[in-house]
């Protein structure tokens, strides 16, 4: 329920919201939540790419010269290399039908 995060976010600030703020607001929260139901929407081969993006950062770490940081991708670039790979996988696995 949007209303209830805009609750959320007048308590916290103490403060009304504009309507304005309330449509970018809004937009933001579905932009997120669609993506979460498409994250939700597991194909074949999702568990693995996930397993694959894991061990590209454990690479990644392995390769810093400073070894008490570990390399994460953002959310965003998560999701969007997830997309990718996913879109490579059932691409491949159509053409070989």
């Amino acid at each position: 329920d949007i209303h209830e995060i805009y609750r959320i976010i007048e308590k916290g600030l103490k403060i009304k919201l504009s309507t304005e703020a309330k449509n970018d607001i809004e937009s933001i929260v579905r932009m997120e939540t669609s993506n979460l139901i498409n994250h939700l929407n597991i194909s074949h081969g999702s568990s693995n790419i996930q397993n694959i993006i894991e061990q590209i950062e454990k690479y990644i770490s392995s390769r810093m010269k400073d070894k008490s940081k570990s390399f994460k991708f953002t959310e965003s670039n998560r999701y969007r290399l997830k997309e990718l790979l996913k879109r490579f996988l059932n691409t491949r696995n159509n053409g070989q039908k």
